[in-house]
């Protein structure tokens, strides 16, 4: 590959470390996490360290760490009740989306997600 995906991770947790270290390894390091979102920063410190991903950008917001400059792929790892919205949050700013399952907690929700 020559040009590196950039993605911003929405929470930092255990799964998330887990997935983005994978990630990270299986790609040979053409992955970039440019922004992270946690509401608890330390936890999103520590995410960073285990990624050995020291310039990644910790925001204030998911909304700005979708939006962060260069983002192309937004990974969501937060509790289920936040999908939908983190979800279209990334579409509607125009990015491709990796979320845990379940999609959504409702099928209003998965709905909206599709029709997005």
């Amino acid at each position: 590959m020559s040009d590196k995906i950039k993605v911003a991770v929405i929470a930092a947790g255990g799964r998330s470390k887990y997935v983005v270290s994978n990630l990270l390894r299986d790609s040979e390091r053409n992955v970039e996490i440019v922004s992270v979102y946690d509401p608890d920063k330390e936890v999103a410190k520590d995410a960073l360290d285990q990624w050995q991903s020291p310039a990644t950008k910790i925001c204030d917001s998911y909304d700005e760490a979708i939006n962060f400059p260069g983002v192309t792929w937004v990974m969501v790892f937060s509790p289920n009740a936040y999908h939908c919205e983190h979800i279209l949050a990334a579409f509607e700013a125009g990015k491709h989306v990796f979320t845990e399952k379940p999609l959504a907690t409702s099928i209003e929700d998965c709905v909206k997600i599709r029709n997005a």
